[in-house]
């Protein structure tokens, strides 16, 4: 995955259609390393019913929180808007950071592909 895709707003008050809140889950899946301890989403395209209890709205909340700063997090991405634009930067910049360890020489050690892969 490379840029994430989705017609219609997803999380608390949006649309929810099934596929763009799949997309929406393998997006957040990739970044769990961002939003810490979250566990991975299962992606069925569902939110819980309880909103309270649902743990892709969680996951939504805590990347606004921790990646974008966000005080008051709304749980909700837009398509184009400030937190869909944001994971996309970031799930570009774990492709690239990918591609480039893939292209380095076998003579490289495993600890500097590992340095590079954690610093970026």
């Amino acid at each position: 995955m490379s840029a994430l895709k989705i017609t219609q707003s997803v999380g608390l008050g949006g649309t929810n259609d099934i596929n763009d809140v799949k997309a929406v889950q393998t997006a957040l899946n990739k970044l769990l390393s961002l939003i810490t301890p979250t566990e991975a989403l299962t992606v069925d395209g569902l939110l819980n019913t309880r909103i309270e209890k649902s743990k892709t709205i969680a996951a939504i909340k805590l990347f606004q929180s921790k990646v974008l700063g966000q005080v008051r997090p709304d749980g909700r991405v837009d398509p184009s808007g400030r937190t869909h634009r944001k994971i996309n930067e970031k799930l570009i910049n774990i492709s690239v950071r990918s591609d480039a360890i893939l292209k380095m020489p076998a003579t490289y050690a495993v600890w500097m592909k590992t340095a590079i892969n954690e610093f970026g």
